[in-house]
């Protein structure tokens, strides 16, 4: 786990939820996490693109007239969208949101910090996603959506 990263994991009746907080010295961030959640199994890839895509749009900034558009996921999701808001201290909020298969249940996943933290949260971040692996196969997550 990289330093400055804390996990909380959940457990709930459809799956779990993991979610990971940045930490600045023994301060916890709640604008800077990645949040990792385990659909139910009845869950279909139509409902995740609808509900990523809904995810991110939540994020908008209020007024922008733009749609927000799908951008190259990674090997792991199905779809990705960025995300960008403001904060309730006023600060940008940037991310992504993306839906993931793996053995054929979906997941989904969203990263979000605050823009000024992005070189340091981000590589974190991605730190646990280049070291991930699945519980249940020993696979790493950059394997590809299955």
């Amino acid at each position: 786990m990289p330093d400055g990263i804390r996990v909380d994991i959940k457990h709930f009746d459809d799956g779990p939820s993991v979610t990971f907080v940045a930490f600045s010295g023994d301060e916890r961030d709640d604008r800077a996490f990645l949040h990792f959640v385990v659909a139910p199994e009845s869950f279909t890839e139509a409902r995740g693109r609808v509900f990523v895509r809904q995810a991110a749009e939540s994020y908008r900034i209020p007024g922008a007239r733009t749609q927000v558009q799908p951008v190259p996921p990674p090997s792991w999701a199905v779809v990705k969208y960025p995300i960008e808001s403001r904060g309730v201290r006023g600060a940008q909020i940037t991310g992504w949101v993306a839906l993931g298969r793996h053995n054929g249940r979906f997941f989904h996943m969203l990263l979000q910090h605050p823009e000024w933290a992005e070189e340091r949260v981000a590589g974190q971040m991605q730190q646990i996603l280049d070291t991930w692996r699945w519980k249940d196969d020993g696979t790493p997550l950059q394997a590809g959506a299955r």
